[in-house]
């Protein structure tokens, strides 16, 4: 939404069609290398339907309009927290980590590590040298769009000139066309909350580190920011305690929060959560991936003294599917 009001519409629409592809093409390839998928009737009815979707997201875009009626668009950042045990322990190499999962395809998945929160002191210092060397050595990916790739640029080039920013580094000059040079920047708590600029979405492999003073600065920063798909918390020896002050806020404002990894990639099982607070996703109340997903489809429907043969048969006093389920708020277990 903020990238349609600043007038980089391409943003939004980058985020919509590149994760899509990039989450169907990488589920579907990684679930079959794990085990051949038998596509019958479901599969087939399936496919006609993302066909279907397929052909309106062309003729939206070649329209030109994406109404208020059509839909809605989405901003994806999400957040890494570097807490002082970790850093302590592994600095040099969270710092090569991050560049890596910032990097992935040009910084189009999803989940990108846009903004990194952590307390100032040496050990920091540790980790931006680290990132910055390989940052230095990262060779800019082709985007999806120029339209994208122009916004990117355009995302970049305001973080750079923005009052109290420092560029710490960019990946190597790009050689061909929509080509996104990787950027990594740096910046204080209070320059950052005073600044709107900086917390806006760059789709691509662009990265804001914030420096705090204090756990408290770090609980202030994550207060003001919008709704996030994920954040990170880099855990080691003796951070609990930190860990434990920041989780309130932290899991009021994102959808997933992990620990000592980075949020490239989801999984497709019982507790995935891909979704977060508005603006996020439109409804944080659900996830894209994973069982719970299907809840999105879902609404319920009381059937007040409807006799019991009238009643869909998973709702009938017999079970004919034998089903696991709740009768009177008491779960059943299905023989």
């Amino acid at each position: 939404i903020q990238a349609v009001m600043a007038g980089s519409p391409e943003i939004a629409w980058g985020n919509i069609v590149g994760s899509n592809i990039a989450n169907s093409l990488l589920i579907l390839g990684g679930a079959a290398l794990i085990m051949p998928i038998v596509l019958a009737g479901v599969g087939r009815r399936d496919s006609i339907v993302a066909l279907i979707a397929t052909i309106a997201v062309w003729a939206i875009n070649w329209f030109g309009l994406v109404s208020p009626y059509i839909g809605v668009a989405l901003l994806v950042a999400l957040v890494a927290l570097l807490l002082p045990g970790a850093l302590a322990d592994r600095a040099e190499a969270m710092g090569a980590a991050f560049v890596g999962s910032l990097t992935m395809g040009s910084g189009q998945f999803c989940t990108n590590p846009g903004l990194v929160i952590a307390l100032d002191g040496p050990d920091l210092d540790t980790f931006v040298a680290s990132a910055a060397a390989a940052m230095s050595g990262a060779a800019p990916q082709v985007m999806l769009t120029p339209g994208i790739h122009e916004a990117y640029e355009k995302g970049v080039a305001a973080l750079a000139s923005a009052d109290g920013v420092t560029t710490v580094a960019r990946g190597t000059e790009a050689e061909g066309v929509n080509r996104g040079q990787a950027a990594f920047f740096a910046t204080d708590s209070a320059t950052f909350q005073s600044n709107p600029v900086l917390s806006e979405e760059v789709f691509g492999s662009s990265s804001v580190l914030i420096r705090c003073s204090s756990i408290d600065e770090v609980v202030a920063t994550i207060a003001g920011l919008e709704g996030q798909l994920t954040a990170t918390l880099q855990l080691g020896e003796g951070d609990e305690g930190h860990a434990a002050t920041l989780l309130p806020t932290l899991s009021r404002k994102v959808g997933r929060i992990l620990t000592n990894g980075w949020p490239t990639g989801v999984e497709v099982t019982h507790a995935m959560v891909h979704g977060g607070p508005f603006p996020s996703t439109a409804d944080g109340r659900s996830t894209s991936v994973g069982t719970l997903a299907m809840m999105r489809f879902l609404r319920p429907v009381c059937y007040q003294d409807v006799p019991d043969a009238l009643l869909p048969a998973a709702l009938q006093d017999a079970n004919p599917w034998g089903l696991t389920r709740r009768v009177e708020g008491k779960l059943e277990v299905a023989a």
